[in-house]
């Protein structure tokens, strides 16, 4: 059955398609082999960050999560004995990037917010109040007296200065001299020292709704991390630093390149141990505190923590997070990759269940996919369409992937094939093979695919199109014919000779109303959408493969789905027909869904921009859209891909209006149906519209033409020698189609 997250607008028609509002969640069944996925549509996860934090007015906390891929928020309410995904929960949310800490730092009850700076290239904490607003958490911005808004302490001179947090790193925020107010624990710039922000506020008189902060320790601890080894450097004694006893090996700087902080009290002395990694290695370190509230002093190191259990080793560069995980009371261990390009993408979530108490913690590895487990997750990129493959009647689901990142950080890209099993009215999707047609054959030279599916040969069935990470095209002919079950013949590379330079994204439509298909195609660089049209028959090509001859477009529409400085823009086009005219939709590198005007000719000039942020969804970057009724209800569903490697669903208003196909990415076209073929001396064609036929040869030469009444009529085709022809029909207000004929 589908179940539907929430409805915030009726079901109206074209027009609202351009409004601010959002395009409502839906939750389809799918299952991978027996499992269903309970979370199946909440975009899988890649370097997230856990938090669990009271977002609704009532008393059972709710799960925050904050993946750097993407900057993007989820959450999730607890039903029964797991975490089920809400994704209407953090809509007030504000928009943050690299990294968050929910701490309450006023004491109102209320979880505040930290997080990376918003100021282009300046490395700091923004910090956000937490208020409730209709019974939902809320954030407003908190002003400091500089010109960025961002946190900053007092220097001994006078003067503030921003205190220095970089974008990788994630600091330690908590109460780490025992005076009630939180406190910042970070890597100075120089790297390798850990310093210590007291916060003043409540010494200064001001109670804890103040943030005034002052250097209180350069060397926190008395640690210093190389990034050499895994060894933290500890210091001999309370109060001494060990920088000041290391000497750097002939050859070898020592430099701070990235690390993640997190603190707990592991004994029960009220005192905070460290947990502490760093971007150079897969472990855990935790540093033991053996000093005092003034002067705290690690003495011992657990430099792979748990050394009790199974110690943890993600590569790379892993992150802790304390949270009661399974909300029994006590406080779990979770880790998870931290950086947002090149870290483990599969199996990366290891959650530890404390199985000691809350006073001394024991932690023990339950799981190594705790949460994404119950996702999608098809690792990093992921590129669905949707398409009737069994000729069931049914739109099931192929996916393509950037791929799942191994150990040698080699891809494993591949195209996923998920079946509907389901009915018309209640689709139900199972993953059916998990390396459709074999692509997987080919990473060792290429990954990223993108799979899009059209009538590329004229004879009435789906052919398939893959783009791929070094810009050309992979294609497989459909040798079923129309309405039958897909079975396709050997991969055929690189299609046509196109060459778009990087992360080819293709669809297929007729761009020019002329009967013949023509591809889209998006790529990484330059935010451009690439136009290849179908050449005239006799040509002896399909295609030109050179993108800047004519009749090609390069930039098709003027489209640069770029944001302004920077260089990639990973367009990924759609065209669909609307009562308004045809929609020209393309996802984007950072994740908007953008809406144009699509005309009938003059492709090179720029077209009308209907929408920046079409359907008011955004599920995270690198984003692939396809659209297609799968429940029947005779409107058009969304499916998203992101860069985390998930998909989201949502429910349109745009109507299906006379798409002939089911497969919604296919030009409207009038009913034509032609049989037999292969055919000997007669061919039946039957068509809803008046029009004319045209027969040419395989040179391209026209063999027949003669005008078409609506109904059935029969075609003599005598005259004509064996062979195989393509049939074009033009309707008398100018649509076209195009099939294949073979006469034996």
């Amino acid at each position: 059955m589908i179940r539907y997250f929430c409805f915030i607008f009726s079901l109206v028609g074209f027009p609202l398609l351009l409004s601010a509002q959002s395009f409502p969640a839906l939750d389809l069944p799918l299952s991978l082999g027996e499992k269903e996925l309970p979370n199946a549509w909440a975009g899988g996860l890649n370097s997230p960050q856990f938090y669990v934090v009271r977002v609704d007015s009532d008393d059972q906390p709710e799960l925050v999560v904050f993946d750097r891929v993407g900057h993007f928020f989820m959450g999730f309410v607890r039903e029964g004995d797991s975490w089920k995904y809400d994704p209407n929960l953090l809509a007030h949310f504000p928009q943050v990037r690299e990294w968050v800490i929910f701490k309450d730092y006023n004491g109102d009850g209320v979880s505040d917010l930290f997080t990376f700076s918003d100021a282009p290239g300046i490395s700091s904490v923004a910090v956000y109040q937490g208020y409730f607003e209709a019974d939902l958490l809320h954030f407003r911005r908190v002003a400091f007296p500089n010109s960025y808004d961002l946190l900053e302490y007092a220097r001994n001179t006078g003067k503030n200065q921003l205190l220095y947090v970089t974008n990788i790193d994630i600091p330690a925020i908590d109460d780490l001299d025992c005076d009630g107010d939180l406190d910042v624990a970070t890597f100075n710039a120089a790297g390798g020292l850990l310093e210590l922000f007291v916060n003043l506020s409540v010494e200064s008189g001001f109670g804890r709704d103040t943030l005034l902060f002052r250097l209180a320790d350069p060397c926190w601890g008395g640690i210093y991390e190389t990034g050499a080894t895994e060894q933290i450097d500890l210091s001999a004694a309370p109060g001494t630093c060990a920088y000041e006893n290391l000497t750097a090996p002939e050859g070898l700087e020592f430099r701070h390149t990235g690390s993640a902080l997190n603190t707990l009290d592991m004994n029960n002395d009220g005192l905070k141990e460290l947990l502490i990694s760093d971007v150079s290695f897969n472990n855990l370190s935790l540093l033991y505190n053996a000093g005092t509230c003034e002067q705290a002093w690690f003495d011992q190191q657990e430099v792979f923590f748990p050394e009790g259990d199974i110690p943890v080793r993600l590569p790379t560069f892993p992150a802790a997070f304390v949270l009661d995980a399974d909300q029994d009371g006590l406080t779990d261990l979770v880790v998870a990759p931290n950086l947002s390009l090149g870290g483990k993408d599969f199996d990366q979530v290891w959650c530890y269940k404390n199985v000691g108490s809350e006073a001394f913690p024991e932690f023990k590895r339950v799981a190594e996919n705790w949460l994404v487990g119950d996702m999608l997750d098809l690792g990093t990129g992921a590129h669905p369409v949707w398409v009737d493959v069994d000729a069931d009647g049914l739109l099931d689901l192929v996916v393509g992937n950037m791929g799942f990142l191994g150990p040698d950080y080699h891809r494993d890209s591949r195209l996923f094939y998920f079946r509907n099993t389901g009915s018309r009215e209640n689709p139900v999707l199972e993953l059916a093979d998990s390396d459709f047609l074999g692509l997987r054959a080919y990473q060792d030279f290429t990954f990223n695919f993108v799979p899009a599916f059209g009538d590329l040969d004229g004879d009435g069935d789906l052919d398939l199109l893959v783009g791929e990470e070094g810009g050309g095209l992979f294609f497989a002919e459909n040798l079923s014919g129309s309405g039958q079950p897909m079975r396709f013949g050997a991969w055929e590379y690189p299609f046509a000779g196109i060459d778009v330079g990087n992360s080819s994204a293709p669809f297929i439509a007729d761009i020019n109303n002329d009967g013949y298909p023509d591809i889209l195609v998006g790529e990484r660089n330059n935010g451009n959408i690439n136009y290849f049209q179908h050449l005239e028959p006799g040509s002896g090509r399909q295609f030109e493969p050179n993108q800047a001859l004519s009749p090609n477009v390069e930039r098709f529409g003027g489209i640069d789905t770029r944001i302004p400085g920077y260089i990639n823009g990973f367009s990924a086009p759609l065209v669909v027909p609307s009562k308004g005219g045809r929609l020209l939709l393309t996802g984007t590198d950072n994740g908007r869904l953008e809406c144009y005007a699509l005309p009938d000719s003059n492709f090179a000039q720029p077209f009308e921009q209907l929408s920046e942020t079409w359907g008011g969804v955004y599920t995270g970057t690198r984003t692939k859209i396809s659209l297609g009724d799968v429940n029947g209800d005779g409107l058009l569903e969304l499916v998203i891909g992101n860069y985390r490697g998930g998909l989201g669903v949502f429910a349109t208003d745009l109507k299906i209006n006379n798409v002939a196909t089911d497969v919604a990415n296919a030009p409207a076209r009038p009913l034509l149906r032609v049989f037999p073929n292969p055919t000997h001396d007669l061919l039946q064609l039957q068509t809803d519209s008046p029009g004319s036929l045209e027969l040419y040869d395989i040179q391209g030469s026209i063999q027949l033409r003669q005008s078409v009444q609506t109904g059935l009529q029969t075609i003599s085709l005598e005259a004509l020698p064996p062979g195989t022809y393509l049939l074009r029909f033009l309707t008398t207000d100018g649509a076209a189609i195009a099939q294949k004929i073979v006469r034996y």
